[in-house]
């Protein structure tokens, strides 16, 4: 019997190593106060609607900031050409075509590159591409998007 309780924690061990997230979930928002860039965990008071990025100092301790609920963005889990973490409402410039700026955006499951009313997946040209600015900081590099 001890064996078969042996076999049936190891097969449950592996189940969970194999269903355990491989990929890395954070976000960044700007500050309320001072307009800085936060990056973390998201906290959401649902009954104040109060939204705050909480970044971890040490085990068991951590920071929380309040940041602008517009400018929350989800991490992609990808990088630009040079390295830099994509996240939601980057402006990506592709390697071909006008140098103009798209916005990341996640639409039907996926992140993805939009400018005017066309978009691409992000995960065919992020390794080509770069990150020029953000929709919050940069918002004149879409000028001229809606064509």
């Amino acid at each position: 019997m001890a064996k078969q309780s042996q076999n049936v924690a190891a097969n449950a061990a592996k189940l969970t190593n194999k269903l355990t997230m491989k990929r890395e979930i954070k976000f960044r928002g700007k500050r309320c106060l001072g307009g800085i860039w936060i990056f973390g965990d998201l906290l959401h008071n649902v009954e104040t609607g109060q939204v705050a990025v909480a970044k971890c100092k040490r085990e068991n301790n951590f920071a929380e900031f309040d940041v602008i609920p517009e400018t929350v963005g989800q991490f992609t889990g990808l990088h630009d050409k040079t390295g830099k973490e994509i996240y939601e409402g980057d402006l990506i410039e592709l390697p071909f075509g006008e140098k103009v700026a798209h916005e990341v955006i996640f639409r039907r499951g996926r992140f993805s590159l939009k400018r005017g009313d066309v978009s691409h997946a992000l995960c065919i040209y992020h390794n080509d591409s770069y990150i020029v600015g953000n929709i919050h900081d940069n918002p004149e590099l879409l000028k001229g998007s809606e064509l």
